[in-house]
């Protein structure tokens, strides 16, 4: 009875000192050449898809989207319009909208070359051009649909980004990209987080 009643007594605590964690995890997948527009008002459409398979150490399901990760490197920014979408539910993200148009017709000049970041929160790909290439960094989806569109859904399935290039002449390549999302850990292994999360901090005392 002592010893069931420590047992108790150390996972309530362990339960009280240490909140559940979230399990951040990264998912990746491979680019590609970017389809040029044929002819003006014809996009040309490139898919890359990336699958998450079920995992047994959580819930599957999305506590929080963390960010969208693009390597990408391609000359006019202002043609793009850049989305990830999650098949099996059919929801969306634009992480890039054809900045500058409108009220342009051509939109932002300035060219991708790098690594861009987007998370919900931050200020988008600006309208205007001027800076020769937008700098890489972090940048908020321009909508609509936003990354925190997807919580509460399950992870599982395809995620796809679709990229379209809206006017001929200017081309570029996805090097690669992949995203990072926050799971709810599955009961069990909560438990143990929590445990190890307990152990830690008398280690620190």
């Amino acid at each position: 009875m002592k010893t069931a009643a420590s047992i108790v007594c150390v996972v309530g605590l362990a339960s009280a000192a240490v909140a559940v964690p979230v399990v951040p995890k990264t998912y990746t997948g491979q680019g590609g050449a970017l389809a040029d527009s044929p002819t003006d008002g014809v996009p040309g459409v490139s898919m890359f898809s990336i699958n998450v398979p079920s995992d047994p150490d959580d819930t599957n399901e999305i506590f929080g989207f963390v960010d969208v990760r693009l390597d990408i490197n391609h000359t006019w920014v202002g043609d793009l319009v850049v989305r990830l979408r999650h098949d099996e539910t059919g929801t969306f993200a634009t992480l890039i909208d054809r900045p500058g148009v409108p009220p342009g017709v051509v939109g932002n000049s300035d060219d991708l070359a790098g690594v861009y970041i987007f998370e919900d929160g931050q200020t988008p790909i600006p309208e205007n051009g001027g800076m020769g290439t937008i700098t890489p960094g972090v940048y908020g989806p321009s909508g609509p649909g936003f990354l925190f569109f997807f919580e509460g859904e399950s992870k599982v399935g395809t995620w796809t980004l679709i990229i379209e290039d809206h006017a001929n002449g200017d081309t570029g390549t996805l090097n690669s990209w992949g995203f990072t999302i926050n799971n709810v850990p599955a009961p069990g292994a909560a438990g143990v987080l929590a445990l190890a999360g307990l152990a830690a901090a008398r280690r620190r005392r």
